[in-house]
């Protein structure tokens, strides 16, 4: 080999060497480790109007593991969406050297969900115009020790319950391979608070598996516990042209949810098309305690009624949509009864238009039903607008009363 070829290429080695060690130093160096949190906080902002911070940050080129602490991300207005109390990852050094990041594990230490802070846009605010790009990403290994879901509004019935559950015991399995998530929950439990006494455990599971850009498919996901057992399956993605389907099964104590004291079981079952704007909705609830809508009526009502120890029956099997979850047909039963007396009956067949709309609801009503003789009414309600539902008229309308007893006297 001539000498001047040898002396350039040693001179390329030991240049390569050099730049190699120069960048193993620059990945150890806090500055540099700084500056790359930075850009990707600056792509988080730009793309989702969030933040990404870190208050402790350390990485060793050496052995490839990456600490971190205080992890935030926030909205634009310094609220925390979600806080990590510390990030633990092993990082393969070649592909880094590469621009690609694989990483075999990566440990979260007590996340903490705000989903308060996961809301739509304002009206002003830059809507995300589709599915993330999916970047050079390899995860091997995702686990989850401890955490915390917060900010989930309760509905008006379930006000008392305290929706801040903390997680504990969590047990997640989860891969992301080619731009592809799979994630498994294999075993979580959490609990529900009402006035600082009544507890809910519940045991969660499920199975999450999609490309990162969506949609992702739903499945075997389920909350247990000893008055709740919720069932979940579908489909769902951000992007406007992907689906956004839910399927679910519900058993639960409706009593025991919205009082310790009473008990009255509910089954549900039902599917929403949230792109279609449609779906379908099945409910039986054999015996609530009337005591459970008392909150409802006027107490001199409630007690002129004498209902106090009686048991309402609901059923129902709707259809929602086409072209709206507030356009709703179908069947609605209930059954007043005290012991196994029936008070009264009616059965109804509601057509709503939508909240903007009006509704046609056909009824008919059987009191004392079993009563010698007849006491019905038969109809329909025509509401004009349904955000002023005091106006309402009857088509229509029959009473039919016949009583042995009363055609005797006459």
């Amino acid at each position: 080999m001539p000498a001047t070829l040898k002396r350039a290429l040693l001179g390329l080695l030991a240049l390569a060497i050099l730049a190699a060690a120069i960048l193993w130093l620059a990945l150890g160096s806090e500055r540099v480790q700084r500056a790359a949190l930075g850009r990707v906080s600056a792509a988080l902002e730009e793309r989702f109007g969030l933040t990404l911070s870190a208050r402790e940050l350390r990485f060793r080129p050496a052995s490839g593991r990456l600490e971190a602490a205080g992890v935030a991300v926030q909205d634009l207005a310094g609220r925390p969406v979600v806080a990590i109390d510390g990030v633990t990852a092993q990082v393969r050094m070649r592909p880094l050297l590469r621009g690609r990041l694989e990483l075999p594990t990566v440990v979260l230490e007590r996340p903490r969900l705000d989903l308060a802070r996961l809301t739509p846009p304002a009206e002003d605010e830059p809507v995300d115009a589709g599915p993330p790009t999916v970047p050079p990403v390899e995860i091997g290994e995702l686990r989850i020790r401890g955490g915390e879901l917060v900010g989930l509004p309760a509905p008006d019935p379930l006000a008392e319950w305290s929706w801040s559950g903390e997680v504990g015991q969590i047990e997640v399995a989860a891969a992301l391979r080619e731009g592809r998530l799979e994630a498994e929950l294999t075993r979580a439990t959490t609990t529900l608070l009402r006035g600082g006494s009544d507890r809910m455990e519940l045991e969660l599971s499920g199975r999450v598996a999609g490309p990162l850009a969506g949609p992702y498919e739903i499945a075997d996901a389920r909350a247990q516990g000893a008055d709740l057992d919720l069932d979940l399956g579908g489909s769902f993605g951000v992007a406007e042209d992907q689906p956004a389907r839910l399927s679910f099964d519900v058993r639960a104590d409706v009593g025991r949810l919205l009082a310790a004291d009473l008990s009255g079981p509910l089954t549900a079952s039902g599917e929403i098309d949230l792109r279609a704007g449609g779906g379908r909705l099945t409910f039986d609830a054999p015996a609530l305690p009337a005591e459970l809508g008392a909150g409802w009526l006027e107490p001199e009502l409630f007690a002129t009624l004498e209902a106090a120890g009686t048991t309402l029956a609901l059923t129902g099997n709707l259809e929602l949509g086409p072209g709206g979850l507030d356009r709703v047909r179908g069947d609605l039963g209930a059954r007043w009864r005290r012991g196994d007396v029936s008070l009264a009956e009616i059965d109804l067949e509601p057509e709503v238009a939508g909240l903007d709309g009006g509704a046609r609801v056909p009824f008919e009503l059987r009191l004392v039903p079993e009563l010698e003789g007849r006491l019905r009414a038969e109809g329909a309600l025509a509401i004009a607008h349904l955000d002023a539902p005091t106006d309402i008229e009857i088509e229509a309308g029959k009473v039919d009363v016949r009583l042995p007893e009363i055609e005797r006297t006459l």
